[in-house]
């Protein structure tokens, strides 16, 4: 891109350029006035995750109504289950159990505001922060990424009676990956929370409010967050920009320097990679001998004689619900539950893979138009090649050496980048040259034309 923009004197920026010319879209103040849009395909934009644009806000009273937010569009898209099964059935969220939010900022704070549909709304704890984790209660979640490096992300839940959780976490979870014992490696995790190690918290810079339609009630309803995240850390506590200063990113930089990019208030065109989610657990309404499960089994029943369960389910109950509806996550007390999302995790099943996160545009000094992310396609890349190295090395014991040797371990669900990757790769892994032109025959020159005589008069 830099080079084009050597060769193309007065062509605009180098984002610009790369739109134009690798991505093949206009998007946004990058393109010029009346840029149209190319027509040539577009690597790997097939892929790109859903894209949300967070606008400025101004005052804002953190009180779980979102009275403030009247100008900021809510997210338009439905959430979906954590893992995309191929099937719409399975994939799908009933429109009794959808979300939608909002993300704004001003020069201090992310502010996100969330409504979630429910049936029942209960929570076993009141109001704290990092006492009880709200894992067997109903919740909604977020993970924010500002690095895009998926190192140093953050984890926060909170409970329809706010009780809230937040974690700084260096590298994600239970994925194999080294943390700790070295002084390039960041820390594993460093939360205040007593089940985990570490003192960081946004806490008191957070700001958390739940409000409820009608409580512990059975029947439609609704319950709403409204929450206010610092980017930055003071001497009372932590920011959301704290994991980029971990020495493996910054490469030495100054702290505040590296973190500036990140920060939507102090730079220009910023993006973060996020995810919301909601965590939904079944729960038993009894009478008599007879019962359901809600919320998948009881939308349609009149439940005032019905006693809910109050307690988590037991195992026994969630292997009951897991034969009947298959995308449960598990049967143990932290696993039953369903997790719906707004970016589906493709074959995963754990929030923790920031590689598979949507995408988080800050609005800049233009009016906030969505412009996709000029990374996308080198990054989407850079994570398939990571995620065959990981499937080659289990299935051979080492890692891939060739191009030929990797392909087959790329994923088999993402037919268009297997075609894509060939389309300039031989099979044998070497790069395909042009053929070269056929052999041109000269042809010898006809002989010139021999005009005939008429023969001399006898």
């Amino acid at each position: 891109a830099h080079r084009a923009a050597e060769e193309r004197p007065g062509a605009g920026p180098v984002a610009a350029i790369v739109q134009r010319e690798v991505l093949g879209v206009r998007v946004g103040k990058m393109a010029p006035p009346g840029a149209g849009v190319v027509a040539t395909p577009s690597l790997f934009l097939s892929s790109y995750p859903r894209h949300y644009v967070a606008r400025r806000l101004e005052a804002v009273t953190v009180d779980g109504r979102g009275d403030e937010w009247e100008e900021i569009a809510w997210s338009t898209s439905d959430v979906v289950d954590i893992t995309a099964h191929g099937n719409a059935s399975l994939d799908g969220v009933d429109e009794s159990q959808q979300m939608r939010f909002k993300v704004g900022f001003d020069a201090s704070n992310v502010y996100v505001l969330a409504e979630l549909k429910s049936f029942f709304v209960y929570a076993a704890n009141g109001p704290s922060h990092n006492v009880v984790a709200p894992y067997k209660d109903d919740d909604f979640e977020l993970f924010v990424d500002p690095t895009g490096s998926t190192q140093g992300y953050v984890e926060f839940e909170v409970s329809s009676r706010n009780a809230t959780y937040d974690v700084l976490w260096g590298v994600p979870d239970l994925d194999g990956l080294s943390c700790d014992g070295a002084p390039f490696l960041p820390p594993c995790v460093n939360t205040s929370f007593p089940g985990y190690a570490g003192t960081w918290t946004t806490f008191p810079g957070l700001r958390v409010a739940t409000a409820v339609d009608s409580y512990a009630t059975y029947g439609p309803t609704t319950w709403t967050v409204e929450a206010a995240f610092p980017f930055e850390a003071t001497a009372s506590h932590g920011g959301l920009l704290d994991g980029a200063s971990f020495s493996l990113l910054q490469g030495g930089t100054d702290d505040d320097d590296y973190s500036s990019r990140y920060h939507p208030a102090k730079a220009e065109q910023v993006y973060w990679f996020f995810d919301v989610s909601r965590a939904v657990h079944p729960r038993r309404f009894d009478k008599g001998g007879d019962y359901v499960y809600c919320p998948l089994d009881c939308d349609d029943e009149d439940l005032a004689d019905f006693s809910p369960q109050l307690s988590p389910p037991t195992t026994d109950q969630c292997q009951e619900v897991l034969e009947t509806w298959p995308t449960l996550l598990g049967v143990d007390p932290y696993s039953c539950y369903w997790e719906y999302v707004f970016q589906d995790l493709g074959p995963e099943a754990y929030m923790h893979r920031p590689l598979r996160w949507a995408v988080l545009q800050f609005q800049g000094q233009d009016e906030g138009t969505e412009c996709k992310l000029v990374e996308w396609p080198g990054r989407y890349l850079a994570s398939q090649i990571f995620y065959a190295q990981r499937a080659a090395l289990q299935a051979t014991g080492h890692y891939a050496s060739s191009l030929e040797d990797l392909l087959p371990f790329c994923l088999q669900g993402d037919a268009l980048l297997r075609q894509q990757l060939r389309r300039g790769v031989g099979e044998k892994g070497r790069r395909r040259r042009r053929p070269p032109p056929p052999l041109q025959r000269r042809r010898r020159p006809p002989p010139p034309l021999q005009r005939r005589r008429r023969p001399p008069p006898p």
